[in-house]
């Protein structure tokens, strides 16, 4: 789909653009469905309903897989990518502003919102869970960084990828659907928090994307 310049033929940044659309389709799906669901329900039902189905196994699996949507997870991994394959100053930059773009936004909106979290309005109440170990915190919920971390990552892998498959794009947004999930399910976020926060992820990296473009960093093949 694009190459960024200027790089050696083996290191080129080309994507395979069947999982792109994929993860693409897949996303407004989710943006569609979610909107649809907002609408129909209202944040606070969806909120308790995710965070009332709640099993042993589950609060521990969630307690650690809500971390791919952090720094601790992602600048590794694209490190790694950057180390192995790209070692292009062009990848490297566009890491960084993907990463660091998503969460100078992220952090202006929540303190621009102010929202509260929900312990902070319901930790009292009875349906209320609350898991071992997790600390909760109680301000600045909108829009959730977990999520648009996430979001940003697995789009930003999708295009990273050279041969990827319908089934791995899907996997990504899924993968990506879960740290959102995993917000609510811990007691973190709100339904608005994390639907929000998954189309701040995509936007920011698409921007960004769209900025080496004109900058003449990329090419669009």
């Amino acid at each position: 789909m694009f190459d960024l310049l200027p790089v050696a033929p083996d290191s080129a940044f080309a994507c395979s653009k069947k999982g792109v659309y994929t993860f693409i389709l897949c996303f407004l799906a989710w943006v569609v469905l979610g909107g649809i669901l907002l609408l129909t329900y209202g944040n606070l039902p969806l909120f308790k309903w995710v965070h009332t189905h709640h099993f042993h196994l589950g609060d521990i699996f969630f307690r650690f897989y809500t971390a791919i949507g952090t720094a601790v997870v992602i600048i590794p991994v694209l490190l790694a990518l950057f180390w192995y394959r790209y070692r292009n100053r062009y990848f490297l930059l566009l890491v960084i502003s993907t990463q660091i773009g998503s969460l100078l936004i992220n952090q202006a909106m929540k303190f621009a919102f102010a929202h509260a979290r929900p312990v902070a309005l319901y930790g009292d109440e009875p349906w209320f869970h609350y898991i071992n170990g997790e600390v909760l915190h109680r301000a600045h919920s909108f829009p959730s960084g977990h999520t648009a971390g996430a979001f940003a990552f697995a789009f930003l892998l999708s295009l990273l990828s050279r041969s990827l498959s319908v089934l791995k794009a899907i996997l990504l947004c899924v993968a990506a659907l879960l740290v959102a999930y995993s917000r609510m399910y811990l007691g973190q976020h709100f339904f608005t928090d994390i639907y929000v926060g998954s189309i701040e992820g995509v936007v920011v990296c698409t921007a960004v994307l769209l900025a080496f473009y004109k900058a003449g960093y990329c090419r669009f093949i």
